[in-house]
């Protein structure tokens, strides 16, 4: 019984190197692509596509942006992230390292109102969003991008915005009403969605995905102007919110670059534009590679990067 034991030892431990026990070829484990919140349906009929293409298998790992930033600093593990404004500059350019190889921007989001179907309380634009009797979500002020710009959005409107002890409240004409903050886009147009709300402002992407539960409201002359309107960071950053933008970037900590690298391409390929009209993204009439080898991409004025300064 001891030989026996001995000689499936030796046999089972032969059998371990042969199969390279214990020992992972990078080049058979998928790439990790760090999809932030509003791109998620997008990138996932995206990623279906190129794996038939391609055989590349792709694992889409979820959350929103800031979360996916910071784990992309602490754990160094995934390989193409996409995201929106400012995310793009934080990793290529910010304070806390560089962790970019190559940077596109790949499309363009942009603040509307979603309303009931048939728009019931009569909402025009974001002068109408401060009467009395509207119910209104509006993401957070903080921790979101899109709450970042309210102020500049309802200032324009003759609105005034402010918030006091975690309270949001909109105030025109001496008259004060407290309004509702999410932290999500898609919780806060599902509360108009759901009928419990008047109205929200998020995202066109996200009113998009819930198609004919709410109707869009533009938001049109109050739009934060390109190239005018900016907002300073936390990080001391001046940025533009004008236009936010889509952004995708390969990570420097990519155990497979090349295939991150052909993947990324995809993304910003013509094919895959037509995905993000399809999914109501807003048309920069073509991906812009705005990095290459961790290195900044003079801009150019071109139709492609004109129609993203619209």
């Amino acid at each position: 019984m001891k030989r026996f034991g001995y000689v499936a030892m030796v046999v089972g431990v032969a059998a371990c190197c042969l199969a390279g026990c214990g020992r992972e070829n990078p080049e058979d484990k998928p790439l990790v692509f760090y999809v932030g919140g509003t791109m998620q349906p997008a990138m996932a009929e995206l990623v279906e596509i190129y794996e038939k293409k391609t055989g590349q298998k792709v694992e889409i790992d979820k959350g929103g942006s800031g979360v996916l930033l910071n784990r992309i600093r602490l754990e160094k593990s995934a390989d193409v992230f996409i995201c929106h404004d400012p995310f793009m500059d934080e990793l290529m350019e910010g304070k806390k390292g560089k962790f970019g190889v190559d940077a596109w921007l790949v499309s363009q989001i942009t603040p509307v109102i979603v309303v009931q179907p048939g728009n019931p309380s009569k909402i025009k634009g974001l002068a109408d969003l401060a009467g009395k009797d509207i119910k209104v979500a509006v993401t957070d002020l903080e921790y979101s991008t899109c709450g970042h710009m309210l102020a500049t959005m309802f200032g324009k409107a003759g609105v005034e915005i402010v918030q006091e002890d975690k309270r949001v409240f909109l105030r025109k004409d001496g008259v004060e009403k407290e309004i509702v903050t999410y932290r999500s886009g898609s919780r806060t147009c599902d509360t108009v969605k759901n009928r419990k709300f008047d109205a929200a402002i998020v995202w066109n992407a996200v009113a998009h995905l819930r198609g004919d539960a709410v109707e869009v409201v533009s938001i049109g002359k109050d739009l934060p102007t390109p190239g005018v309107d900016t907002i300073t960071s936390a990080t001391e950053v001046v940025r533009d919110i004008g236009r936010i933008g889509v952004t995708m970037i390969t990570l420097n900590c990519s155990k497979k670059p090349e295939a991150a690298r052909k993947f990324a391409e995809f993304i910003a390929s013509d094919e895959a534009q037509k995905k993000f009209k399809k999914f109501g993204f807003t048309d920069i009439g073509g991906a812009v590679k705005m990095y290459e080898n961790g290195e900044k991409i003079p801009a150019k004025k071109s139709p492609t990067t004109e129609a993203a300064a619209k």
